[in-house]
């Protein structure tokens, strides 16, 4: 039962990264659009720069814990480089560059972080050690 409940939590921790991701790629793509409608919305809080660290921190947070977890379960190298990888790419991109050229590097970097959510899920719907194949779809 125990092995059941850390299934559904890594299986939720890479969703929720996945999304997490996928969503900063988005914020990121859509910047300049959200620049002009959302003071007009009355939303600008959400431009501020403090939301954008806490969401870069929030996705590289549950992908360093999901894919080291990941790692750990299936020894697949490839998780850690797609952490490595991507982390470096967001972080040279919108922390260290930061203008809009940082977008290059951030907005791959982010998409490469819920790619790699998705072959973690992936990794674990077909391993005995996490319980996947004992517990229907999820």
């Amino acid at each position: 039962m125990e092995d059941q409940v850390e299934f559904v939590n890594h299986s939720r921790l890479d969703r929720v990264g996945a999304l997490l991701s996928f969503t900063c790629a988005v914020h990121c793509l859509a910047f300049p659009l959200l620049v002009v409608a959302l003071p007009w919305l009355g939303l600008s809080f959400l431009l501020g720069r403090k939301l954008e660290i806490l969401f870069i921190m929030g996705s590289l947070s549950l992908a360093t814990i999901s894919f080291c977890w990941g790692y750990r379960l299936h020894r697949k190298i490839r998780l850690l480089l797609i952490l490595y990888l991507c982390t470096g790419m967001i972080v040279i991109g919108k922390l260290w560059i930061g203008d809009p050229r940082g977008l290059w590097l951030a907005v791959p970097g982010a998409l490469g972080l819920a790619a790699g959510h998705l072959l973690n899920r992936k990794l674990c719907k077909h391993c005995v050690e996490c319980g996947h194949l004992h517990h229907g779809n999820e």
